[in-house]
């Protein structure tokens, strides 16, 4: 009952916010995700190594239930970038593509919904990592465990759980985004490689 009266208040919560805010939360939360995934890709290799056609696929839950699927794929090279397109269905449709640099792993390109925008600068400050063991619906992974927290906007703090040896693209097999009104898991249900 308890749970009930919880998932009722939080979307009556939500109920007030407008789609724009939500969509802009929800849009925060796939930038997040990257942002640290990203991170970690770089402190590994220095450099962004995924093909095109890699395609991952997660399930997105809250307090509130499921608010979701997420789908990651690498769409195409352009010179040394590639682009990284991030589709959600569910409660909130977004589609998010960016174009990043293999080298620095910085955003060159930032298309929401269709309209060309300017990344949010959230930045972020590593707090820790260290290594754990981590079962998803995709498999048991060793993986480093990330923490960070996040210098702006609605999503105060991330944890990822990545093994980018095993798990294509940024090797994300967990996140959970820590947002302002709930936090949010992201769930990694299968991949494939090309």
């Amino acid at each position: 009952m308890k749970k009930i009266g919880i998932s009722l208040m939080i979307m009556a919560l939500l109920s007030g916010v407008d789609a724009r805010a939500q969509g802009n939360l929800f849009q925060e939360i796939i930038l997040s995700d990257l942002q640290a995934s990203i991170a970690r890709e770089r402190v590994e290799k220095n450099v962004i190594d995924w093909r095109v056609g890699e395609r991952s696929e997660y399930k997105m839950k809250a307090v509130i239930g499921n608010l979701g699927d997420l789908m990651k794929r690498v769409d195409r090279e352009e010179g040394n970038a590639i682009w990284l397109i991030s589709e959600m269905t569910g409660q909130q449709a977004q589609k998010v593509e960016a174009k990043l640099d293999r080298a620095t792993g910085q955003i060159l390109d930032y298309i929401v919904n269709g309209q060309r925008e300017t990344p949010p600068d959230n930045g972020f400050e590593l707090i820790s990592q260290d290594e754990q063991t981590i079962t998803v619906p995709a498999g048991t992974f060793r993986t480093i465990h990330v923490v960070a927290k996040m210098n702006s906007g609605q999503v105060s703090k991330v944890e990822v759980w990545v093994n980018p040896r095993e798990i294509v693209m940024d090797g994300n097999a967990k996140t959970i985004a820590y947002t302002s009104f709930f936090p949010v898991e992201i769930i990694l249900q299968r991949f494939t490689r090309p």
